[in-house]
């Protein structure tokens, strides 16, 4: 069974759900405690796999369940959470902008089959930076407060974790998937969307830019959010930026993200490949190929 794809030198920021330490209300999903994620009251090192088009497949295909069955088949086998994408591309977010009644009716089946089958979810809500391609704007908009991207974007995120936050099944809220990959490329001509100009070319203070809005809109619906921090890697396709690039947002934990060998096994059945996202307390997702 595939369940995503090879993600390469992957960076990510990760705001998961944090429990205040004064707080003696213990909430589910994933919390933070003097740098520590604490599941359950207790410190947590785990393994989880990437589930990429978990939802995207009933996005797009109302009917298509196999995804959901997948989930329970991770269940079954110990996989205690996923990662996935709510949108991947432009096409998607317009599902959403055009008809939100049926985005979040398909979404609902994912946290629902996620909460049945005790699964951890950590949706990745801006996987690719494209949002601007949906909205008619250039992609430098990211770095526009006041743009329709900006705007959109807040919307987006602001629905989405407002509507799940109280679930059980949402251990953390993710940004999106190697964005760093994008920024900064000396080739960047060759990735421009059909019709696009320089204004298109993605750059590290566009990216700060939505991940610095990002988390402020998260925190705006879930306070329980730790304090996170995302240290951009090499890129993995070859091209090298302009300088070296550390972009802090918050203050620590910081989630670092790095690629294992394809010959690195993992012990679960039918798995011949693994990809792996480390961080100093919390193995994010690993990848089934």
């Amino acid at each position: 069974m595939i369940i995503g794809w090879s993600c390469g030198a992957l960076a990510l920021l990760l705001t998961c759900n944090a429990t205040a330490e004064n707080r003696s209300l213990e909430r589910p999903g994933l919390s933070v405690r003097k740098g520590q994620l604490v599941l359950a009251g207790r410190p947590y090192r785990g393994v989880g796999a990437n589930y990429f088009d978990l939802f995207l497949r009933i996005l797009h295909e109302p009917t298509n369940s196999t995804s959901l069955r997948g989930l329970e088949q991770l269940c079954e086998s110990g996989i205690p959470f996923v990662r996935f994408a709510t949108a991947f591309n432009a096409h998607d977010y317009r599902v959403y902008l055009e008809d939100q009644e049926a985005y979040f009716q398909r979404l609902d089946q994912v946290v629902k089959t996620a909460e049945r089958c005790k699964v951890g979810l950590i949706p990745s809500l801006l996987w690719n930076l494209d949002l601007p391609d949906a909205v008619g704007e250039h992609r430098d908009q990211w770095e526009n407060p006041k743009s329709k991207t900006i705007g959109t974007m807040r919307q987006y995120v602001g629905d989405v974790v407002h509507r799940y936050k109280d679930s059980p099944a949402i251990w953390a809220w993710e940004f999106g998937n190697e964005p760093n990959l994008s920024v900064d490329l000396p080739n960047a001509i060759d990735f421009r969307r059909k019709g696009g100009t320089e204004r298109d070319d993605l750059k590290s203070q566009h990216m700060v830019a939505a991940m610095t809005e990002f988390v402020s809109e998260v925190r705006r619906h879930d306070t329980w959010m730790p304090p996170a921090a995302l240290r951009l890697m090499p890129p993995a396709n070859g091209t090298i930026p302009k300088r070296p690039v550390r972009a802090t947002i918050i203050p620590p934990p910081v989630f670092l993200c790095g690629h294992r060998p394809p010959q690195i096994r993992a012990p679960l059945p039918g798995i011949r490949s693994a990809s792996i996202t480390v961080a100093p307390v919390l193995v994010v997702a690993i990848i089934l190929a």
